[in-house]
């Protein structure tokens, strides 16, 4: 079987090659053409030049504040990742607050090793304020920052290569949603306008996707038109809780759902350049001190599942206890990746504590990280069905006073593509 190199150019490319999200240029699409070849998922990269300015052109300097969260580095630009059939236009999967969920995805899956080694220099991560900021930031070149990532979605990952002949799929459709600036820069200084940064921009330049394609051979060609494959894919879902008693409650519509999993920032952060929008913190009351969860309660049709009693904290028991509830964190891990097979990781007793107020830029390796979780199937299985009966999450945390706190919560679970000659189908 003979494989192939592809290096492709965005479809919808500026004249002068340069993509802002400030400058009206805020989606770049990739478009993997029709060919009797599968295309392997896990090669799927996408290469291009990374430059930070405080107003557009002027670079910043040793003495500006300007950074980019330094856990997620590339990975904080991108709002929105949607995967289609360039033959059908029909969408296969789309993953919203993308970010935000690479903010809780990467320090699951990578050590802190991980992002100062081979993922700095692929993904520009730098898990320390200081470091991202001269390493990354201020590194204005002619040529910006090269940057070469994947992006992890269900769709890619899935182990099977992904047929792209007119029977199939007809072609692939990549298209990346860029976050503002006020979403992906921030002034750690908390200051932007005064520090005269309230124009920072970032800018991406010589774009380009690269995969790996295999040619179908007569053998395989005749088995990838029958009925499709299995993927895992992540929904996700915004809410807001401002009150003692959180309720979270959604119509999921999907059979299979492996976990749950969801992390929170204080709404007036979001979209700020004074604050870093992409920190995954407990919920804070308006003063900046900590909301303390006392409970947490999953519900499948308003019946606890898939635990039949309540997750008490040790706040509860100890308001004054100075570490993070072992139970939380741990079944916030497991909903990511089984706990059993968790080898690499990010979260330490550093980065996941109590001993920061207001926000976590003075947190080392990266900020704090913190979320709630569950996993409903770590065994291979199908998980839960909720296509019938709503899924929920009560907790009883400290919000007394108006300081409105932002869930993004995201639904991990398994879907099956069908397809044939005239289109194609997702089944949840």
């Amino acid at each position: 079987m003979v494989r192939k190199f592809l290096d492709i150019r965005p479809s919808n490319s500026t004249a002068n090659g340069i993509v802002s999200y400030k400058s009206g240029q805020p989606i770049i699409r990739f478009e993997i053409s029709e060919q009797d070849a599968f295309l392997m998922g896990n090669s799927v990269r996408i290469c291009g030049e990374l430059t930070v300015t405080t107003d557009g052109s002027t670079a910043p300097i040793g003495t500006d504040s300007l950074e980019i969260d330094s856990r997620t580095g590339i990975f904080g630009m991108v709002d929105t990742i949607t995967i289609s059939s360039v033959k059908t236009k029909q969408t296969i999967e789309s993953i919203r607050h993308y970010n935000r969920f690479m903010s809780t995805y990467l320090p699951m899956t990578a050590s802190n090793q991980d992002l100062i080694g081979h993922l700095s220099e692929a993904a520009l991560t730098l898990p320390a304020d200081e470091a991202s900021r001269e390493g990354v930031v201020n590194q204005f070149k002619t040529n910006g920052n090269e940057f070469c990532v994947y992006f992890p979605t269900g769709l890619l990952q899935n182990g099977s290569p992904i047929p792209l002949s007119s029977e199939t799929l007809g072609g692939l459709s990549i298209e990346i949603h860029l976050a503002p600036p006020s979403a992906f820069l921030y002034d750690s200084k908390g200051a932007a306008v005064t520090n005269g940064l309230s124009n920072a921009d970032y800018s991406l330049k010589n774009l380009k996707l690269i995969c790996e394609v295999e040619d179908m051979t007569s053998d395989n060609k005749v088995s990838s038109k029958v009925n499709g494959f299995e993927y895992q894919s992540i929904s996700s879902y915004y809410s807001t809780i401002n009150s003692t008693n959180a309720i979270l409650n959604y119509s999921l519509g999907m059979s299979r759902v492996r976990s749950v999993f969801m992390n929170f920032i204080r709404s007036s952060y979001l979209n700020n350049l004074d604050q870093n929008s992409l920190q995954t913190i407990m919920p804070i009351r308006s003063t900046g001190a900590i909301a303390d969860v006392n409970q947490v309660v999953f519900t499948k049709g308003g019946v606890r599942y898939p635990d039949s009693f309540n997750w008490d904290t040790n706040y509860k028991k100890d308001p004054n206890v100075s570490v993070v509830d072992p139970q939380i964190s741990r079944n916030f891990m497991n909903s990511i990746t089984p706990f059993s097979s968790l080898t690499r990781t990010q979260i330490s007793p550093v980065n996941t504590n109590r001993g920061w107020a207001t926000n976590d830029n003075t947190v080392l390796e990266g900020g704090l990280v913190w979320g709630v979780g569950v996993a409903y199937d770590t065994l291979g299985s199908d998980g839960a069905d909720f296509s019938t009966q709503n899924w929920g999450l009560q907790m009883n945390v400290e919000l007394t006073d108006d300081s409105p706190v932002s869930a993004f919560v995201f639904v991990h679970a398994k879907n099956t593509l069908l397809f044939n000659g005239a289109g194609i189908q997702v089944i949840s």
